[in-house]
């Protein structure tokens, strides 16, 4: 993997983030657009952050669950997927902070 580089800078302290978002539409891209608006892009967003084309840390973009009602009468379908082994080191870091 690339080596560690802080998405963001301030007050000499680098500032990482863990954040818990919910769609609401599940549009395409909706959750970069708005972070990238809010001023806090995602880490490895390319298109809406300042991540590079190549070579970066890859988009931290994660669905860890997702939850589809498909059929009326039965229950919704609901799946789980781990954290994609690009994301790890930075994950840790997060829950690691004071």
């Amino acid at each position: 993997p690339p080596p560690l580089t802080p998405p963001h800078k301030g007050e000499g302290k680098t500032l990482l983030t863990l954040l818990e978002l919910r769609p609401v539409t599940g549009r395409t891209h909706q959750l970069r657009v708005h972070c990238a608006a809010s001023g806090w892009p995602i880490l490895g967003d390319a298109i809406y952050g300042t991540a590079p084309r190549f070579h970066g840390p890859g988009l931290h973009l994660h669905a860890r669950s997702v939850t589809v009602p498909l059929y009326p009468k039965k229950p919704p379908i609901a799946v789980e997927a781990p954290v994609p082994h690009h994301m790890r080191e930075r994950l840790e870091a997060c829950r690691s902070a004071p």
